[in-house]
């Protein structure tokens, strides 16, 4: 299996495709080639696949990754105080690609997005992990969203591009 690269500098992002030997010296040369790309993204074979010419399929369309949180939320259909930590927790790590939030970031951006903030957003995020599955603690005030609240924001983006 070989490597795929897709640069696309219009989102500053690298994806990079491959088996996971060959990906550090990719990466490292990636690097090198764009220092100021903002995102580079390692993904499993078979995950890229080139969509009208440019956009990497899987990843958020251009004018997605451009929204802000507040507007990004206003887009779905949130029934419930889960789906809006499923929402919050999307956006975070797969639009802002980071790895993590914490407890108080997500406490910030539902004050950003105008909901109303639990009594004890901790509370709340272990309720939702218990009860939905949708986001999980990967360690001390680490919290990341699950493959099923992954789904459910997929879905509900799908439903809006009906």
């Amino acid at each position: 299996m070989g490597i795929k690269v897709v640069f696309d500098f219009e989102l500053n992002q690298i994806i990079i495709e491959g088996e996971e030997e060959d990906l550090t010296k990719v990466l490292k040369a990636a690097k090198e080639l764009a220092p100021s790309v903002s995102e580079i993204r390692l993904v499993k074979p078979g995950t890229v696949k080139v969509n009208n010419g440019n956009q990497p399929a899987g990843l958020p369309n251009p004018p997605l990754a451009n929204k802000g949180i507040r507007d990004f939320v206003r887009t779905l259909t949130l029934n419930s105080h889960f789906d809006r930590i499923a929402a919050v927790a999307y956006y975070i790590n797969k639009i802002q690609n980071k790895q993590f939030f914490t407890v108080k970031e997500m406490n910030d951006l539902f004050g950003l997005c105008g909901f109303q903030k639990p009594k004890n957003m901790a509370v709340a995020l272990s309720d939702t992990k218990r009860k939905r599955d949708y986001v999980e603690n990967k360690g001390r005030d680490q919290w990341t969203v699950t493959t099923t609240g992954e789904n459910l924001i997929m879905r509900m983006l799908e439903r809006n591009t009906d």
